[in-house]
């Protein structure tokens, strides 16, 4: 080839042959080379990957072993898709958890609140208790008491729907309210209670009002109907919790009271304090009404025992007296009912079953006088004349021949109440076994059985009629001879006559 620049010639020759030989070489060695980096590059990306996805899989695997109920992917399903579900379904059951332990947490105080309440609580376990709820220890609180009612006279008004709207309060009670309270709201007795706890004595009544005024407005809204609160004196020692319910107890009883009598009323709550010490009528118990109460039992009259059972509550209610007198004096009032039947020989499980819920504890839940009534009459009163009833008719032959032997012991000279004494009967029962046996009434058989001893005396004896009539009891021979004459038909004198004649 010529060159543009010098004009030389210049000229090359080569043997394609070697050529050839020479650029297969390169090409063999580049193809090599390449191989083996697409071979290393291989192998690092398997050892990385399986290291990179060893966590993944173990991820998967864990997961997997966890579920109760086993869902595997689908061949084509992404780990890291699975992955996601299983972790969003363990934070659900994390959050389901801690709402079941809040729930069961709040079912355990309920339940230490109810316990407080019936007296069930040691002092020793007190403490224990309020360390395992993350309380530290009480200084002061007052307990609420909430009645709510419908203020609506038309309006029937039973406790199943009452019990059903203190039931959706307390389950929808407001945080609010809530972060005020020392325990969850719980019903009981016809009533909504709340613990409110303070540092200082002289905080609670102002944290007491604060609190009423939100609950007024939640249970407004919720229910629809009047409500009113019965506020107990501040005590520091969850031993006193239960003489604090009481305490609101009367104080809301008071309030509705109040409400009652007034179409206007000021405020919807009352402090115990305010009417602890304003209240000086001192009931006085009704031993008159008592007596008369067991010898209707006695007479198994359930008709005037109820009757009896009415005026007594009616009486209390009116007397003023607080819930802890009241509850002393029904106690006494229902014992004297029982042991009516305990007398004639019934023991209390004859009474009221054996196994039975015990009724003073039933009775000591009791703070409405409806339901006080109707306890007294249909689990008391009732069971009680039922039981005395049946034991007497099964009992009437033995009580018969009591009877008869006393009647013969004393020679007839004893009374209907002289009788029923001793033998520890009421006289009408005594009066009832007579007739229902021998048709007869005590006085009558009496009768009888002088003029038997009589007649048997002026046969077998030589006494005289006048010495007959002073063993017999009589004040003189005349009245003897009177009565002898009246039911014999002849003198005694004649009598002994006409029986030696023939």
């Amino acid at each position: 080839r010529s060159s543009d620049l010098n004009g030389w010639l210049y000229v090359s020759s080569y043997d394609p042959a070697i050529v050839t030989h020479e650029a297969s070489s390169i090409i063999v060695t580049a193809g090599l080379l390449i191989l083996f980096m697409m071979t290393l590059i291989f192998l690092f990306s398997v050892l990385g990957s399986r290291t990179i996805y060893r966590p993944v899989s173990q991820l998967v695997t864990n997961l997997r072993n966890i579920e109760v109920i086993e869902e595997v992917a689908g061949k084509n399903e992404n780990e890291f898709n699975f992955i996601g579900k299983r972790i969003n379904r363990l934070v659900d059951s994390k959050n389901n958890m801690e709402e079941l332990i809040l729930v069961q947490q709040k079912q355990l105080k309920e339940l230490f609140v109810l316990r407080l309440l019936k007296g069930e609580v040691r002092k020793e376990d007190i403490e224990s208790k309020l360390k395992n709820f993350g309380f530290e220890k009480m200084k002061y609180a007052s307990i609420i008491a909430i009645s709510v009612s419908s203020k609506v006279i038309e309006e029937e008004w039973d406790y199943t729907k009452q019990d059903m709207i203190k039931i959706s309060i307390v389950e929808n009670m407001p945080d609010l309210i809530n972060d005020q309270l020392l325990f969850p709201a719980v019903t009981n007795s016809n009533v909504i209670l709340c613990t409110i706890t303070r540092e200082l004595k002289e905080e609670l009544e102002e944290a007491a009002v604060e609190l009423i005024r939100h609950l007024t407005d939640y249970v407004v809204i919720e229910s629809g109907y009047h409500v009113n609160f019965g506020i107990s004196q501040p005590f520091d020692s969850l031993m006193k919790f239960r003489q604090a319910y009481n305490e609101s107890l009367e104080a809301v009883k008071n309030n509705e009271t109040l409400n009652k009598e007034n179409t206007i009323c000021e405020q919807n709550f009352i402090f115990y304090s305010d009417i602890a010490n304003s209240n000086s009528n001192n009931y006085s118990y009704e031993l008159i009404l008592e007596k008369e109460m067991k010898a209707a039992v006695d007479e198994c009259d359930k008709v005037k025992a109820f009757f009896l059972a009415d005026t007594f509550i009616n009486h209390m209610a009116e007397s003023g007296a607080v819930l802890n007198e009241l509850h002393f004096y029904l106690h006494r009032f229902m014992v004297a009912v029982i042991l009516v039947a305990t007398d004639a020989g019934l023991s209390v499980n004859d009474i009221f079953g054996h196994g039975s819920v015990n009724v003073f504890l039933q009775f000591n839940q009791l703070s409405d006088l409806d339901k006080i009534r109707s306890f007294y009459k249909h689990n008391i009163i009732s069971p009680v004349i039922k039981q005395l009833s049946t034991f007497r008719r099964s009992n009437s032959d033995l009580v018969l021949d009591k009877i008869v032997r006393l009647v013969r012991e004393t020679s007839s000279d004893i009374t209907l109440t002289e009788c029923a004494d001793q033998l520890g009967y009421h006289p009408s029962y005594i009066w009832k076994i007579m007739k229902s046996k021998i048709n007869m009434t005590f006085t009558d058989y009496v009768t009888i059985q002088r003029i038997e001893i009589a007649k048997k005396m002026l046969i077998e004896t030589d006494k005289s009629v006048a010495e007959i009539a002073e063993q017999l009891k009589y004040t003189n021979a005349q009245n003897f001879i009177r009565f002898f004459s009246k039911h014999v038909g002849t003198t005694p004198g004649k009598f002994r006559m006409m029986d030696r004649e023939s």
